[in-house]
């Protein structure tokens, strides 16, 4: 199988100081994306 149809990509939230999930896990070939949450999503 291509490497791109094993992958399991993760999203993690970020906001009011927290990580979530907390911890991922994640494989050469996989990606994660930030998602920023809440009312102060102005984060570098």
């Amino acid at each position: 199988m291509a490497a791109s149809a094993l992958a399991a990509d993760q999203t993690v939230g970020v906001g009011a100081g927290a990580f979530n999930p907390q911890t991922v896990t994640i494989d050469q070939g996989e990606k994660v994306t930030w998602r920023w949450n809440g009312p102060d999503t102005n984060y570098t």
